[in-house]
């Protein structure tokens, strides 16, 4: 798991006990605790607690790291030697990978739930029209497709997409489904 400078440098402030106190790191693990033992609220988290710069930086370090480190499924000895990396004391790493054994289940759930998935296309129909001028003054004739696709994103419900294509667009686009489908096919079968 690689970190930015940033967050690097919010580690070492954590490692420091002249600027991130016994009681200011309490704070800190108590405020990541409730951040992150709730995702969806994660956004709201109060920061304003932190009065200093150093422990907002801390703070900002501490949940990134968390969060990361969840995203990739770090074991907790992987961890443990990043956060030796910056020079932590053994009794903060371990308090560290206490409230990341408590969150990691929570924040992988949520976080699976999370992403850009294409849409499926649970829905097709098609209309054949014969077109005898289009639009732009120019005279076309022939055969024109109108087709209508119901689309569903998880979590986000169901969208409509309409498009019309002439015959070799619409010869294409089987073309293409069915080379789609083989694929498919194929490594389902691997």
């Amino acid at each position: 798991m690689e970190i930015s400078n940033q967050i690097s440098e919010g580690l070492k402030l954590l490692a420091v006990t002249s600027k991130i106190d016994d009681d200011t790191f309490r704070r800190l693990l108590e405020a990541s605790l409730a951040a992150l033992s709730n995702p969806d609220k994660l956004s709201e988290a109060r920061v304003s607690q932190f009065a200093d710069i150093d422990g907002k930086a801390a703070y900002a370090a501490l949940l990134t790291v968390i969060l990361e480190a969840a995203r990739h499924d770090t074991d907790p000895t992987s961890l443990s030697s990043l956060l030796e990396e910056k020079k932590l004391e053994s009794s903060r790493i371990e308090k560290i990978l206490k409230l990341f054994g408590i969150v990691k289940p929570k924040l992988q759930a949520h976080l699976s739930g999370i992403g850009s998935f294409p849409p499926h296309v649970v829905d097709a129909t098609w209309r054949l029209d014969y077109v005898t001028k289009s639009g732009n003054l120019e005279y076309k004739s022939g055969p024109q497709y109108l087709i209508n696709l119901v689309t569903e994103v998880p979590g986000v419900g169901e969208k409509k997409i309409q498009f019309a294509c002439t015959m070799e667009e619409m010869q294409d686009l089987v073309g293409k489904l069915r080379e789609a489908s083989k694929l498919i096919e194929r490594v389902a079968n691997v």
